[in-house]
Protein backbone atom coordinates (compact mmCIF):
# COMPACT_ATOMS: atom_id res chain seq x y z
CA UNK A 1 0.00 0.00 0.00
CA UNK A 2 3.31 2.41 0.08
CA UNK A 3 3.52 2.59 -3.54
CA UNK A 4 1.11 3.66 -6.13
CA UNK A 5 1.51 0.20 -8.01
CA UNK A 6 0.81 -1.63 -4.92
CA UNK A 7 -1.96 0.12 -3.84
CA UNK A 8 -3.27 -0.36 -6.95
CA UNK A 9 -2.65 -3.78 -7.23
CA UNK A 10 -4.40 -4.28 -3.85
CA UNK A 11 -7.42 -2.31 -5.32
CA UNK A 12 -7.94 -4.35 -8.18
CA UNK A 13 -7.96 -7.37 -6.73
CA UNK A 14 -10.35 -5.78 -3.63
CA UNK A 15 -12.81 -5.12 -6.70
CA UNK A 16 -12.80 -8.17 -8.47
CA UNK A 17 -13.12 -10.22 -4.99
CA UNK A 18 -15.85 -8.15 -4.45
CA UNK A 19 -17.42 -8.99 -7.95
CA UNK A 20 -16.48 -12.37 -8.95
CA UNK A 21 -15.97 -14.01 -5.67
CA UNK A 22 -19.72 -15.01 -4.68
CA UNK A 23 -18.98 -17.82 -1.31
CA UNK A 24 -15.68 -17.92 -1.37
CA UNK A 25 -13.16 -16.01 1.69
CA UNK A 26 -10.63 -13.88 0.28
CA UNK A 27 -8.13 -16.23 0.85
CA UNK A 28 -9.67 -18.94 -1.55
CA UNK A 29 -10.13 -16.35 -4.07
CA UNK A 30 -6.59 -15.66 -3.51
CA UNK A 31 -5.34 -19.17 -3.85
CA UNK A 32 -7.30 -19.55 -7.30
CA UNK A 33 -5.62 -17.30 -8.82
CA UNK A 34 -2.53 -18.50 -11.30
CA UNK A 35 1.02 -17.01 -10.41
CA UNK A 36 0.73 -15.88 -13.98
CA UNK A 37 -2.48 -14.00 -13.09
CA UNK A 38 -0.52 -12.00 -10.00
CA UNK A 39 2.35 -11.04 -12.14
CA UNK A 40 0.61 -10.05 -15.39
CA UNK A 41 -1.77 -7.58 -13.25
CA UNK A 42 1.12 -6.16 -10.80
CA UNK A 43 3.54 -5.34 -14.23
CA UNK A 44 0.17 -4.07 -15.68
CA UNK A 45 -0.41 -1.45 -12.51
CA UNK A 46 3.49 -0.83 -12.57
CA UNK A 47 3.16 0.28 -16.56
CA UNK A 48 -0.13 2.28 -15.48
CA UNK A 49 2.13 4.25 -13.22
CA UNK A 50 5.15 4.68 -15.89
CA UNK A 51 2.75 5.31 -18.38
CA UNK A 52 -0.33 6.03 -18.09
CA UNK A 53 -3.02 7.32 -15.12
CA UNK A 54 -1.82 5.03 -12.13
CA UNK A 55 -0.81 7.50 -9.62
CA UNK A 56 -4.60 9.20 -10.12
CA UNK A 57 -6.05 6.24 -9.91
CA UNK A 58 -3.98 5.40 -7.03
CA UNK A 59 -5.25 8.77 -4.92
CA UNK A 60 -8.59 7.41 -4.81
CA UNK A 61 -8.41 4.47 -3.40
CA UNK A 62 -9.37 4.73 0.46
CA UNK A 63 -6.27 3.27 2.51
CA UNK A 64 -8.44 2.63 5.52
CA UNK A 65 -11.37 1.11 3.73
CA UNK A 66 -11.53 -2.16 5.82
CA UNK A 67 -11.90 -4.32 2.26
CA UNK A 68 -8.94 -2.39 1.02
CA UNK A 69 -6.85 -3.77 4.46
CA UNK A 70 -8.22 -6.66 4.67
CA UNK A 71 -6.93 -7.63 0.90
CA UNK A 72 -3.55 -6.30 1.17
CA UNK A 73 -3.21 -8.50 4.52
CA UNK A 74 -4.49 -11.48 2.48
CA UNK A 75 -2.29 -10.73 -0.59
CA UNK A 76 0.54 -10.06 1.71
CA UNK A 77 -0.21 -13.89 3.23
CA UNK A 78 -0.85 -15.79 -0.07
CA UNK A 79 2.42 -14.27 -1.79
CA UNK A 80 4.13 -15.08 1.03
CA UNK A 81 3.57 -18.82 1.05
CA UNK A 82 5.58 -21.39 -0.04
CA UNK A 83 3.08 -22.63 -2.51
CA UNK A 84 3.64 -18.96 -4.42
CA UNK A 85 7.87 -18.89 -4.20
CA UNK A 86 9.26 -17.33 -7.12
CA UNK A 87 12.80 -18.56 -6.88
CA UNK A 88 12.48 -21.84 -8.52
CA UNK A 89 14.93 -23.63 -10.93
CA UNK A 90 14.69 -23.07 -13.65
CA UNK A 91 15.18 -19.35 -13.81
CA UNK A 92 15.95 -17.34 -17.55
CA UNK A 93 18.36 -14.55 -18.29
CA UNK A 94 17.74 -12.74 -21.37
CA UNK A 95 20.63 -11.07 -23.19
CA UNK A 96 23.96 -12.30 -24.73
CA UNK A 97 25.65 -14.06 -22.58
CA UNK A 98 29.79 -14.75 -23.50
CA UNK A 99 30.87 -16.71 -20.53
CA UNK A 100 29.21 -17.93 -17.58
CA UNK A 101 31.09 -16.87 -14.45
CA UNK A 102 30.76 -15.82 -10.67
CA UNK A 103 29.40 -12.56 -10.98
CA UNK A 104 31.41 -9.56 -9.81
CA UNK A 105 28.53 -7.06 -8.55
CA UNK A 106 29.56 -3.76 -8.12
CA UNK A 107 27.44 -0.71 -7.60
CA UNK A 108 27.06 1.93 -10.88
CA UNK A 109 28.78 5.41 -10.71
CA UNK A 110 26.06 7.33 -11.83
CA UNK A 111 23.26 8.91 -9.75
CA UNK A 112 20.37 7.71 -11.79
CA UNK A 113 21.71 4.12 -12.46
CA UNK A 114 19.88 2.05 -9.88
CA UNK A 115 20.66 -1.81 -10.71
CA UNK A 116 24.03 -3.10 -9.38
CA UNK A 117 26.62 -3.28 -12.28
CA UNK A 118 27.27 -7.04 -12.75
CA UNK A 119 24.63 -9.32 -11.57
CA UNK A 120 22.85 -11.88 -13.62
CA UNK A 121 19.30 -10.74 -13.63
CA UNK A 122 16.74 -13.51 -13.66
CA UNK A 123 12.90 -14.53 -14.41
CA UNK A 124 10.92 -16.70 -13.20
CA UNK A 125 9.52 -19.49 -15.84
CA UNK A 126 5.65 -19.65 -15.67
CA UNK A 127 3.07 -21.63 -17.54
CA UNK A 128 3.10 -21.80 -21.16
CA UNK A 129 6.62 -20.92 -22.08
CA UNK A 130 6.59 -17.48 -20.75
CA UNK A 131 8.62 -16.05 -17.77
CA UNK A 132 8.22 -13.17 -15.75
CA UNK A 133 9.24 -10.78 -17.38
CA UNK A 134 7.70 -11.53 -20.91
CA UNK A 135 4.43 -9.61 -20.63
CA UNK A 136 7.23 -6.01 -19.65
CA UNK A 137 8.92 -5.95 -22.89
CA UNK A 138 8.86 -4.20 -25.43
CA UNK A 139 10.31 -6.52 -28.08
CA UNK A 140 11.53 -10.85 -27.78
CA UNK A 141 15.36 -10.75 -26.72
CA UNK A 142 17.22 -12.61 -29.17
CA UNK A 143 19.36 -14.81 -26.54
CA UNK A 144 17.42 -16.67 -23.78
CA UNK A 145 19.08 -19.25 -21.61
CA UNK A 146 17.39 -21.13 -18.65
CA UNK A 147 19.76 -21.58 -15.69
CA UNK A 148 18.86 -24.88 -13.54
CA UNK A 149 20.59 -24.97 -10.15
CA UNK A 150 19.35 -25.85 -6.48
CA UNK A 151 17.83 -22.80 -5.26
CA UNK A 152 19.11 -23.28 -1.71
CA UNK A 153 22.81 -23.65 -2.79
CA UNK A 154 23.38 -20.19 -5.04
CA UNK A 155 24.22 -16.74 -3.26
CA UNK A 156 21.26 -14.37 -4.23
CA UNK A 157 20.20 -11.24 -3.07
CA UNK A 158 16.39 -11.56 -2.51
CA UNK A 159 13.81 -8.97 -1.77
CA UNK A 160 10.70 -10.05 -0.83
CA UNK A 161 10.40 -7.18 1.79
CA UNK A 162 11.08 -3.70 3.01
CA UNK A 163 13.39 -4.69 5.44
CA UNK A 164 14.75 -7.42 2.87
CA UNK A 165 15.55 -3.95 0.62
CA UNK A 166 16.89 -2.20 3.57
CA UNK A 167 19.56 -4.41 4.40
CA UNK A 168 20.65 -4.51 1.25
CA UNK A 169 20.91 -0.93 0.32
CA UNK A 170 22.32 -1.16 4.14
CA UNK A 171 25.31 -3.41 2.98
CA UNK A 172 26.30 -1.73 -0.33
CA UNK A 173 25.96 2.06 -0.33
CA UNK A 174 27.18 4.19 -2.69
CA UNK A 175 30.70 5.91 -2.23
CA UNK A 176 29.29 9.08 -0.96
CA UNK A 177 25.92 8.98 -0.53
CA UNK A 178 23.52 8.83 2.45
CA UNK A 179 20.89 6.09 3.29
CA UNK A 180 17.35 7.84 2.15
CA UNK A 181 15.89 8.56 5.28
CA UNK A 182 13.18 6.19 4.56
CA UNK A 183 14.83 3.07 4.38
CA UNK A 184 16.03 4.06 7.96
CA UNK A 185 12.69 4.11 8.51
CA UNK A 186 11.80 0.97 10.95
CA UNK A 187 7.74 1.46 11.29
CA UNK A 188 7.61 1.00 7.21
Amino acid sequence: MDTVPGRNFVAGFARDFDRDAQDLSINEFLRGLSMDTLLWEAQKDISTYLYGTGMDDALQVNTRDPAIVAMAAAIAEELGSPTRDTFTSPQRHSGRVETLAPPSVRNRTGSTEVLPDGALWTATTLDDGVDTWTHSRESEPEFVYELRFAPTSVKVARIDSHDDWRRLITAHTRHGSELDPVLRTPDL
